[in-house]
């Protein structure tokens, strides 16, 4: 119960991957306020500031010097470490085709330059959100040792009870 509380409690944290001085700022002015801000102006720093900051969402822009934000993306997702935190690719490569290869890439949203500061806002806290009642669900299952309150058919609560108990063991 405290650690859930705690989680509830404390200033999320965002990593800003963004090579514009001008968009970095803007970033400031937009989550500051509301969030513990990390930033990196590259996709390798933003690699390091994630594995050693943990954040909670990372917002990335895709071109960028040296590496972009698809690959970033790539080793982050492919990362146990950073694998869950919820990426938001923000970039003016416009067409369905970057879209799609970033969707694929495991990013969870995919915003074109300019954006309506209301919606990225917003699905930052979506994403964050969607994220703590996830923690928060599977605390609970640990705590109670219970996988669910909803009753279920045999064979569906012995695939769920498997998956949880190889959480456990991991």
């Amino acid at each position: 119960e405290i650690a859930i509380a705690t989680a509830h409690t404390r200033k999320h944290k965002i990593l800003i991957i963004e090579d514009n001085k001008d968009i970095r700022l803007y970033m400031k002015i937009l989550f500051g306020t509301n969030y513990t801000l990390i930033m990196a102006e590259n996709g390798e720093e933003g690699i390091c500031m994630a594995k050693k900051e943990i954040p909670d969402i990372i917002i990335s822009d895709i071109m960028m010097p040296g590496m972009d934000g698809f690959e970033c993306t790539k080793i982050l997702k492919e990362d146990i470490k950073t694998c869950h935190i919820p990426i938001i690719l923000l970039t003016a490569l416009m067409g369905d085709t970057n879209m799609v290869k970033g969707l694929e890439l495991g990013a969870d949203d995919y915003i074109l330059k300019p954006f309506n500061p209301d919606v990225l806002i917003s699905k930052v806290k979506r994403l964050i959100k969607n994220r703590m009642d996830l923690k928060q669900t599977y605390m609970r299952m640990m705590m109670n040792n219970n996988t669910t309150n909803v009753i279920k058919d045999e064979k569906e609560e012995q695939k769920e009870n498997s998956f949880i108990q190889k959480i456990f063991d991991y």
